[in-house]
């Protein structure tokens, strides 16, 4: 028997609980208590979970679906995962793309300000 403490909190009455469940010490205790077709549905659970996040991070970062395969294909549960260093510029025009064409404008528009802003700026500081 292996108690672990499991605690909630209910954001929306300010109240929170803790109790003591037995998930079993290790694998095999654990397929004991609930048998392996549970153990095994947890696990995919969580993994499915945990792989639909780097999805979104290699997403996010510009990967194509195949570069994502690829990425996938690398990728272990429980072991950090392959982490892909993204471009600013790549993950900005990411962003850009996603946004219906009137907020696409209004970002270009923003960020064309903000280039003379700074060309301004870098003008005035060579004088």
């Amino acid at each position: 028997m292996a108690l672990t403490t499991v605690k909630a909190v209910n954001k929306k009455i300010g109240k929170e609980v803790a109790v003591n469940y037995d998930f079993g010490a290790d694998m095999a205790e654990s397929v004991k208590l609930f048998t392996d077709k549970v153990v095994h549905g947890g696990f995919l659970d969580s993994a499915v979970i945990s792989l639909q996040s780097r999805l979104r991070d290699w997403v996010g970062k510009g990967k194509s679906p195949a570069e994502c395969q690829a990425l996938a294909s690398q990728w272990k549960p429980g072991i950090g995962g392959v982490r892909v260093a993204g471009d600013p510029a790549d993950r900005y025009k990411a962003y850009l793309n996603a946004l219906p064409e009137d907020q696409q404008l209004a970002q270009l528009d923003a960020l064309k300000k903000l280039i003379e802003e700074k060309k301004k700026a870098a003008a005035a500081a060579k004088k």
